[in-house]
């Protein structure tokens, strides 16, 4: 009798300890959102970490927009300039030339005149390659990295978003957290925030300036350099292939592994002339997803190198565009996809 008494007395213990933690939470409404991982956002509106996260989103992406504008008028300007004096120069090459082409082979004045000639070509580039000049080569570059910034915090909005309402529709069934907020304060809420719909109207002002039918393009050492936005969140820089329909777009390993792209090891690799004269084992794997400006593409199929490759860097095949118009206009420093 006495085990069942000291039962029975243990029993009524831990009953008397579940009422008062339960009393406890109830007592501590901040405890029960806590639980939920929610905090206050702005007064009387508690939502969770992803709100913030847009919050700081919002609050950068300002920063971005006037350098941006910034270069693209620069370059803008460097283009016109250059065209400006192309021209003029273009019409006294034309005329020297002219004037050559009469001499005669041992005729004493051509060499006064071929060397003319050339002072008048070093003076100006050619619009087609202007983008390859160090100055304008580095300024492109920079606005690319804007724009994938840009891009980047775009798309880490809407995933945020997305995720976030989401909580809240869930959110709004629990009975203990709208207890707990009526605790709090009366007017206390959840989230989102009215500056939320500010912030999805910003949003869709920034994707007309990045998600364009034309991406910036740049040249370097020859090869045709456009970057993509990867699986959603990645840069990458690739020397576009314009002439390869039939190739196989191409990443480095080190860009592989930051994707974290799936690779079946059980499936042998292939033997490719990934350069000129140079061949190696690659891999067969796809990335989820692929961004230039306003188009996207997805489950695309590319080669991965192996690391001893890595100096070759990603290239971006032609047929990985297939079905859709691309247009390079070098004098415009851009590759138009799918417009104008």
């Amino acid at each position: 009798m006495s085990f069942l008494r000291l039962l029975s007395s243990i029993c009524a213990l831990v009953a008397l300890a579940l009422v008062a933690n339960a009393a406890s939470a109830a007592d501590n409404p901040q405890k029960i959102l806590a639980r939920q991982e929610l905090v206050p956002i702005v007064p009387n509106v508690w939502g969770t970490s992803d709100e913030l996260k847009l919050q700081e989103i919002a609050s950068e992406l300002p920063k971005l927009k006037e350098p941006l504008l910034v270069l693209q008028r620069d370059l803008q300007q460097r283009m016109e300039a250059n065209s400006l004096v192309w021209g003029q120069q273009g019409i006294t090459i034309k005329a020297m030339e002219s004037s050559l082409a009469k001499l005669s082979p041992s005729d004493p004045g051509r060499q006064p005149l071929l060397v003319q000639i050339a002072q008048a070509r070093s003076q100006t580039i050619e619009p087609e390659k202007l983008a390859g000049q160090f100055a304008v080569q580095q300024r492109l570059i920079e606005l690319i990295e804007v724009r994938n910034a840009i891009s980047i915090a775009i798309l880490e909005s809407d995933r945020l978003l997305a995720a976030m309402m989401a909580r809240y529709a869930d959110l709004e069934k629990d009975e203990a957290v709208t207890a707990a907020l009526r605790a709090i304060d009366k007017g206390a809420r959840l989230g989102p925030a009215r500056s939320l719909e500010n912030h999805r109207r910003r949003l869709a002002e920034y994707e007309k300036l990045v998600f364009t039918t034309s991406v910036p393009v740049y040249l370097q050492s020859g090869r045709l350099r456009v970057s993509a936005i990867a699986g959603d969140r990645l840069p990458v820089t690739f020397t576009f292939q314009n002439n390869s329909a039939g190739e196989s777009t191409m990443i480095t390993s080190s860009v592989a592994e930051s994707l974290d792209v799936v690779i079946d090891r059980k499936v042998a690799p292939l033997k490719v002339e990934v350069a000129p004269k140079r061949v190696a084992m690659v891999r067969e794997t796809t990335i989820s997803y692929l961004r230039l400006g306003r188009f996207t593409t997805s489950g695309v199929r590319v080669l991965v190198l192996p690391p001893e490759c890595e100096d070759l860097g990603c290239t971006l095949a032609r047929g990985t565009l297939s079905g859709h118009s691309v247009k390079v206009d070098l004098p415009q420093f851009r590759m138009v996809i799918d417009g104008e």
